[in-house]
């Protein structure tokens, strides 16, 4: 059990380090037309004239928006690297998208498709947000890291029967030596379970936690 937590730990810094390249690449983005902006709002600045605030007024616009674009990263970045919540309990349906968005850079870069599908109202595991978010993270990094391009991959919230669920639907194949056993040890310490199943060409992982769905 020990040595389960141990790989489970480890998986979670490796996904925690994709994402931190992921959120590299979108933050550098906004942040050079930001520069570019600043550069011209200079420069009409420095000219002076009654039409100064008119002639700014596009640049400033753009610069809100830019702002704007780097604050949702790092929304997003520290509620999947962090995640907090009152309680012991952890929203997946605003989970999952996060973590998917965040896992968008690497699985482009891999040349694979990733998408959520997550109800607007809360789907609450009863679970330490720490504890449940490194399992989600896990099942997204087994799944990136070993589809070959052109595959896609689908991550879904949903809440039945008294459970919570996250379910990885995937094509068969390829795998991540020891990740499923360690995301299986550590939902049966949350009290919950994975399942993982595969008919075809399709594989399915389906996260199963303790949990309440509330409206």
């Amino acid at each position: 059990m020990a040595e389960d937590a141990a790989t489970l730990e480890g998986l979670h810094v490796e996904a925690l380090t994709r994402l931190a390249g992921g959120v590299a690449h979108d933050v550098k983005n906004p942040l050079n037309a930001m520069a570019l902006q600043l550069a011209l709002l200079g420069d009409k600045v420095a000219g002076g004239g009654d039409g100064v605030a008119q002639a700014c007024a596009q640049n400033l616009a753009s610069l809100k928006t830019q702002i704007g674009r780097v604050d949702e990263v790092m929304r997003r970045f520290l509620s999947v690297a962090d995640p907090s919540a009152e309680g012991n309990w952890l929203d997946l349906a605003a989970y999952a998208p996060d973590a998917v968005t965040l896992f968008g850079h690497e699985a482009r870069r891999r040349g694979v498709e990733l998408r959520c599908e997550a109800p607007s109202m809360p789907l609450r595991a009863r679970c330490a947000p720490s504890a449940g978010a490194r399992l989600v993270l896990a099942l997204l990094l087994e799944a990136v890291s070993s589809c070959p391009p052109g595959s896609r991959i689908l991550l879904s919230a949903s809440a039945a029967g008294g459970e919570v669920r996250v379910a990885l639907t995937r094509p068969a194949g390829g795998s991540f030596p020891g990740l499923l056993d360690a995301v299986r040890a550590g939902a049966e310490q949350l009290g919950g379970r994975l399942t993982v199943t595969a008919e075809g060409d399709v594989a399915t992982r389906v996260l199963s936690l303790l949990g309440e769905r509330t409206t």
